[in-house]
């Protein structure tokens, strides 16, 4: 450093918003508080809407001011230890427009895009060579919708216990279309388009329901959706199962007993044998009044 140290240039193009110089630069106890902590830094913005800080440079050699328009490879400053440093390094940071840090290596311990135009092998340096960043990934436009299918008992989702595992569930005016599964009847599409969107459900024995839901872009909306037993329907059969109240559903299905199948009613008894026992008992009723009459004819 007391040599002349090395160079700092900006990693691409853009407007310098911030350049600090006039702090002490022979830092070694991390804790040397000038420039919130970066010491002597300069912070460009760029047309994709990141923004990229230099800290802990020399005191005296930052070369740029605020509003300044900078080129790829333009000189800023050079390596220093100012700020909370413990020696001559460069703090190199990479945020969005939101002030939220983002890795610029892509790889297991960074983010998932590169923004160096040669990030080069793990633990070394990327290339030296400027040229034009990556453009930042496309936001999302579509979100998650998932939830359950159960039966309605006329309080919808505050009583999910009885579960239509089989059901049918679709995405109105698109062909997305999935099943309701397991003992909990959970059903998901991950990639529903964000907006409003109506989902059906149907089940054999029950109407047909429709829910109207919210989704937002990279978000997960629940939709649970309840079905009302059709007229004439079979109660609850093979398709059903308890399960917990609620929603969210979690992702992993709960241990709960199948639903039993109603027995069916017993048959009335047949005419035939519905008119036997008055028949009998009239019978006997004339046998006893007959032998009485015989009692009656001989007596003295």
């Amino acid at each position: 450093m007391d040599d002349g140290s090395r160079a700092i240039v900006a990693a691409a193009a853009g407007t310098v918003e911030a350049a600090v110089d006039d702090c002490f630069d022979r830092c070694t106890s991390g804790t040397c508080d000038c420039g919130d902590g970066f010491g002597n830094y300069v912070r460009i913005d760029h047309a994709d809407g990141k923004r990229t800080y230099y800290g802990h440079i020399k005191n005296g050699s930052v070369q740029v001011n605020a509003g300044d328009v900078v080129a790829c490879g333009t000189v800023l400053g050079r390596v220093g230890s100012s700020g909370f440093s413990t020696g001559p390094d460069l703090h190199f940071e990479v945020r969005f427009d939101n002030n939220v840090a983002d890795d610029p290596y892509a790889g297991d311990c960074g983010g998932p895009t590169s923004y160096w135009g040669a990030q080069g092998e793990d633990n070394g340096l990327p290339g030296t060579s400027c040229g034009d960043a990556p453009p930042p990934p496309p936001e999302p436009t579509t979100g998650t919708a998932r939830g359950a299918v159960f039966k309605d008992k006329g309080v919808g989702t505050d009583d999910m216990t009885t579960r239509l595992a089989g059901a049918s569930v679709s995405i109105v005016g698109t062909a997305l279309a999935t099943a309701a599964e397991g003992v909990d009847a959970d059903w998901i599409f991950a990639t529903a388009p964000s907006g409003t969107v109506t989902l059906r459900a149907s089940a054999p024995g029950y109407l047909d329901g429709e829910r109207t839901c919210d989704v937002l872009a990279g978000d997960t909306a629940w939709c649970s959706i309840g079905l009302v037993l059709a007229a004439g329907g079979e109660g609850e059969g093979e398709g059903e199962a308890d399960a917990g109240e609620g929603e969210p559903i979690g992702p992993d299905p709960r241990e709960v007993a199948r639903v039993s199948i109603v027995p069916p009613e017993q048959a009335a008894p047949s005419c035939a044998s519905a008119s036997a026992q008055p028949l009998a008992l009239a019978l006997g009723a004339l046998l006893q009044l007959k032998r009485r009459l015989a009692r009656f004819l001989t007596r003295p």
